[in-house]
């Protein structure tokens, strides 16, 4: 007969006769029922054994982990647990591996059974180191400050940096172990110090900075205003009675994209415009002013007369010399043009016998000019795009004149109307072309020359706008009707008439549509207010028309 009882662990035992006096087990058993012969096994439980871990005491860095390693009693087996005190300072997975996540310390234990042992994890540094590159600089250096922590680690997330006085010192930047500071202002003081302290859990280390002014006399700068091109370069000193040399400079540009300087004064011309370059020596600052402009610009070019069409080029001597980028343009692009390249070309003369421009090149704020003349060629013929015109009164249209010559000149153009009652004249701009308007029935020629040749156009006027008389004021009382009449002098017997009123109270009473009499027309018109009221007459003739209007006050 077996017996089996809840234990972590059992083993089986094997008896050849069993006494209440042997076992308490078998005592505990009802056997008075029957007697037991022969031979049989027992199971008795036992006490669980206690694992051993490879280590009791451990120390890591956050973001980093263990393997523990829990072993029982050779030829026993058990199942291990694994627990962690504060999980919020380290964790251990079900195999035992332990990862930091905080700072603090922790107890990793491993369990068999009933029975445990204990791993003491500490993630607290055990010692923190701050170092610097320099421990005294003055104000406006820098010093860099390197922080060693054991064990190894990502401890940046979990530190406590802080600087006892930070107008004396203070961080330009910084990364995981390392930190730049820079020395403040002094507030007159000769010197000062800052302490900067690193804080892990418990763990702490500091370290002190000395700023200290550093005194010169007579300090100057090698120079005080420059002038330089783009790609220059030149060599700023600063100099003291109290000291043969002087490295300790801080030296900066108010506008790096004009010029830079660097570490030991070599300033670099960059670009158009202006900076002032600083020398600074303790709590002294020094200045240069730097002007990236020419100082000069001087231009000269292969020919300064030229045909149409014919080029040139264009030199431009800039003082001080250097990489200058010239912006060139023209004047007048239609006479003379230059291109990047420093080419002048000949363009025209605005038909007149020669014409001038000025190229231009300009480097920042500074610019020069040079004069270019351009000739032309003698006038060719004269072609107009009419050679006989009919039209009505008031009607107009447009004359363009040409050359029939290789070279295009038209020359300085004229035009003239032989009958400027019947047609008139108005010149282009340019006086390449002409707007011609029939103004009364007749005839008239159009000449244009250029002093050597010359073409012409008849126009024929078939008839004029309407022309008459119409009173432009008027006055009667209120209440009264006002006659108005409108006696035309030069106009077809079926002309087309209307009358309107086109401001103020007034009635048009009665108004005539077409001729009487011949040449009249007449309206009526009536207000029974003050005030005044502008009548208009459109005639229409030979489908031309005119107007005029009337004003009527009344009393």
């Amino acid at each position: 007969m077996a017996f089996l009882m809840v234990f972590p662990v059992f083993t089986t035992v094997k008896a050849e006769e069993t006494s209440t006096e042997d076992s308490g087990f078998v005592e505990d058993m009802d056997l008075s029922s029957e007697e037991i012969e022969g031979s049989f096994d027992v199971l008795i439980p036992t006490e669980a054994s206690t694992p051993k871990l490879n280590v009791t005491k451990l120390n890591i860095a956050p973001e980093t982990g263990y393997q523990l390693v829990a072993t029982l009693p050779e030829g026993e087996e058990g199942t291990i647990t694994w627990t962690s005190s504060k999980e919020e300072v380290a964790t251990v997975s079900e195999s035992g591996y332990v990862y930091a996540v905080g700072v603090g310390t922790t107890t990793i234990k491993a369990y068999n059974g009933s029975r445990s042992a204990s791993c003491s994890v500490s993630t607290v540094p055990t010692s923190i180191k701050l170092s610097a590159t320099k421990t005294e600089i003055q104000p406006g250096e820098t010093t860099k400050i390197t922080a060693e922590i054991e064990p190894a680690g990502n401890w940046s997330n979990y530190g406590e940096a802080t600087i006892s006085n930070e107008d004396v010192l203070r961080v330009v930047e910084a990364d995981d172990n390392t930190a730049i500071l820079i020395g403040g202002d002094l507030n007159g003081r000769s010197s000062a110090t800052s302490t900067v302290k690193l804080k892990i859990g418990s763990k702490t280390a500091s370290i002190t900075i000395k700023v200290k002014e550093i005194t010169y006399t007579g300090l100057t700068l090698s120079d005080t205003k420059l002038s330089m091109a783009p790609g220059n370069t030149h060599k700023l000193y600063v100099k003291a009675d109290s000291a043969s040399s002087i490295s300790d400079v801080i030296w900066t540009s108010t506008k790096e994209d004009v010029a830079t300087v660097s570490d030991d004064g070599l300033v670099t011309a960059l670009d158009v415009g202006t900076t002032t370059i600083k020398a600074k020596v303790g709590s002294k600052t020094l200045s240069c002013s730097v002007s990236v402009q020419p100082t000069k610009i001087t231009l000269k070019a292969t020919k300064d007369t030229l045909k149409i069409d014919e080029t040139a080029k264009v030199t431009a001597v800039i003082e001080p010399a250097g990489d200058w980028e010239i912006e060139w343009t023209s004047s007048n692009s239609n006479i003379v043009d230059v291109d990047d390249d420093r080419t002048i070309t000949a363009i025209g003369t605005n038909n007149k016998s020669s014409a001038t421009a000025n190229i231009k090149a300009k480097v920042g704020s500074k610019s020069a000019q040079l004069k270019i003349t351009v000739n032309a060629p003698q006038p060719g013929n004269v072609v107009l795009n009419e050679k006989n015109k009919k039209i009505q009164g008031g009607e107009k249209f447009t004359l363009v004149a040409t050359t029939d010559t290789d070279n295009g000149y038209l020359g300085d153009l004229k035009w003239t109307s032989s009958n400027d009652n019947v047609a008139k004249v108005k010149v282009s701009s340019d006086k390449q072309s002409a707007t011609i308007e029939g103004i009364a029935k007749g005839k008239s020629v159009i000449t244009v020359t250029n002093g050597k040749m010359k073409a012409i156009c008849k126009v024929t006027v078939n008839a004029s706008k309407p022309t008459f008389t119409f009173p432009a004021t008027k006055s009667a009382k209120k209440g009264e009707i006002v006659k108005l009449k409108a006696v035309m002098k030069d106009c077809s017997p079926n002309a087309k008439i209307a009358f309107s009123i086109i401001s103020g109270n007034g009635t048009l009473m009665t108004s005539d549509t077409q001729l009487y009499n011949g040449n009249e027309a007449c309206c009526t018109l009536k207000s029974g207010k003050k005030g005044q009221v502008k009548v208009k007459i459109v005639v229409e003739s030979y489908g031309l028309s005119a107007n005029k209007t009337c004003t009527v006050t009344f009393k």
